[in-house]
């Protein structure tokens, strides 16, 4: 959900890339990062924060604190993870991805941009799109038919920005890229993070029971009371369960139902409690948080700029690529 996110998450995955860095070529390929990084956070406290002080507060307790536990955690999610190539895809359905920081993180990762907003998306999809009308036939003809199918969209863009200089630069997003600014890293681990395949099935458990909860209550409470604080406060104090496929995801909603259903409900009446008695709190956004509404209109602009009556959250970053790859196989035909 957009407006609150465990702090480990992004700490994990920081970890894991620099941990895999250190590993051979051979054995890199071997590591499946999605299940690395449940199989960590799976044995990590959650840090869940609803705001930029709450998030900086968060971050700095786990540096503290729990660096050396997520350093052993992901050490030994690498040794017991590998990636199954013969298993079949058995992907978390989208919508139980939906989001629009997710969504937003996609579409950094398709166009190759860490430094976009959803305010910026649509023109940086039009300069994508003129970029390789422009200047895209001339290095992909070069290419033999197998290369050509080979190259991967935001690669091309990536190596075309660089060579033109018109676009501002910014770090890869690849897990392997090259080093950055301490903020700059965060900010690309941030994005990773929301982009990963994976998710804490209490989430979307508490959320819903918390927005039942507050039903009951009178609208003089009600008022007082923000829901993602309570969903924040619950998820801190119930263990994580996060999630690689859709099996796994119904297996992990069944036990958590089971096993802390009742804990839930009695957490969520003691967040309202608090949260009633202590109204004076944070109100700023977390960071990296884009405002309300930017999201929709530029999904609204990319329909008219891309003829394309049906883009939302679930697919607008591959929407963006079919569009990209469709316009080089027009020159390319």
């Amino acid at each position: 959900m957009d407006d609150y996110k465990n702090v480990i998450e992004t700490l994990v995955f920081q970890e894991i890339k620099e941990q895999v860095e250190a590993l051979k070529e051979g054995i890199r390929e071997t590591i499946s990062l999605n299940e690395v990084a449940a199989y960590a956070l799976n044995r990590l406290p959650t840090l869940y924060a609803t705001s930029r002080d709450g998030w900086h507060q968060q971050h700095e307790r786990a540096e503290k604190e729990l660096k050396p536990l997520i350093v052993q955690q992901v050490k030994r999610a690498i040794m017991a993870v590998r990636r199954d190539t013969l298993r079949e895809p058995d992907p978390i359905p989208p919508e139980e991805m939906v989001g629009e920081a997710r969504a937003l993180a996609q579409v950094k990762k398709v166009l190759d941009r860490a430094d976009l907003t959803w305010n910026e998306v649509p023109k940086a999809v039009e300069e994508a799109i003129k970029l390789i009308k422009i200047r895209g036939t001339l290095d992909f003809k070069k290419l033999s038919k197998t290369r050509r199918n080979a190259v991967v969209v935001q690669d091309y863009i990536k190596r075309k920005r660089r060579k033109e200089g018109d676009w501002k630069r910014e770090e890869s997003l690849s897990y392997f890229g090259p080093k950055s600014t301490t903020q700059e890293r965060e900010f690309s681990t941030f994005l990773e993070a929301e982009a990963a395949d994976f998710v804490n099935v209490l989430e979307r458990l508490v959320h819903s029971l918390t927005e039942q909860y507050l039903q009951r209550l009178s609208p003089q409470v009600r008022q007082k009371v923000v829901l993602h604080e309570v969903v924040a406060y619950t998820l801190n104090r119930v263990p994580p369960m996060y999630a690689t496929t859709a099996k796994g995801l119904k297996q992990l909603r069944l036990k958590a139902k089971e096993e802390y259903g009742k804990k839930i409900v009695t957490t969520i009446h003691e967040a309202v409690t608090t949260i009633v008695q202590n109204p004076h709190r944070s109100v700023s956004p977390l960071p990296f948080k884009r405002k309300q509404g930017d999201c929709q209109r530029a999904l609204e602009q990319l329909k008219q700029i891309l003829n394309h009556r049906e883009i939302d959250c679930n697919n607008v970053a591959l929407v963006i690529s079919e569009a990209l790859e469709q316009t080089i196989s027009g020159f390319l035909a």
